[in-house]
């Protein structure tokens, strides 16, 4: 896939991927769905994008450019103020300033009707998770899940030994968004859970992960 097709495909993308519920075998309600909440006139619309290229292991390309395109989609079609739309990017998109962020920007903010966006693009890992909200999906039915901070890194001696990263659990962010007082809400996750292979047009959104990783307390 050519990098000027792999950017319209991430734009046509960006109008479809509500993964909250997505439908592996019929999108299209779902895109419709999505910009219908998306294109309502409410009281106020609020995003967080959050997009990281600048790992110091497996650097990705293209992160910064898919938060830009959503940017601009949300505000030249779907009627966003630019000054509520945050955005991370690369170093500042550590663990704590995602978690503030999405607390201080969308949970404190967001009041019933409004509408509400988050966006990540980056790395995903599998980090075990003691208490699993699902575990008979085959999404999590495994216990593992995570999306990786610019701050996470493996611990020293990994695969050999394991140990504690500073990943933030798809468990997490399911927890943040039940707390955001709008049902107008929409999650787009950008990246990989699994897998290893490469192409040579672009690399994988995943770091190596495992069982043998934990959340750190």
């Amino acid at each position: 896939m050519s990098q000027i097709s792999r950017r319209r495909f991430c734009q046509f993308a960006g109008t479809t991927l509500a993964t909250l519920g997505l439908s592996q075998l019929n999108p299209i309600p779902k895109a419709e769905r999505y910009g219908k909440v998306l294109a309502q006139s409410t009281r106020r619309k609020l995003a967080l994008l959050v997009g990281i290229n600048q790992y110091p292991f497996l650097p990705l390309r293209g992160c910064i450019t898919d938060v830009e395109m959503q940017r601009h989609l949300l505000i030249y079609r779907f009627g966003f103020n630019p000054k509520d739309i945050y955005i991370i990017r690369d170093r500042q998109a550590t663990r704590q300033d995602i978690l503030a962020a999405f607390e201080e920007h969308l949970i404190k903010q967001a009041k019933p009707g409004d509408v509400a966006v988050f966006h990540y693009s980056g790395h995903r890992s599998q980090v075990r998770d003691p208490y699993p909200i699902m575990t008979d999906s085959w999404v999590d039915g495994n216990n593992l899940n995570g999306t990786v901070p610019v701050d996470s890194t493996l611990p020293p001696g990994y695969p050999k030994v394991g140990g504690a990263v500073r990943d933030i659990m798809g468990h997490t962010l399911f927890l943040l968004m039940s707390a955001i007082k709008t049902e107008n809400f929409t999650a787009v996750i950008d990246s990989c859970f699994s897998g290893s292979a490469t192409r040579p047009e672009f690399k994988e959104r995943v770091r190596d992960g495992g069982p043998k990783l934990e959340i750190s307390p």
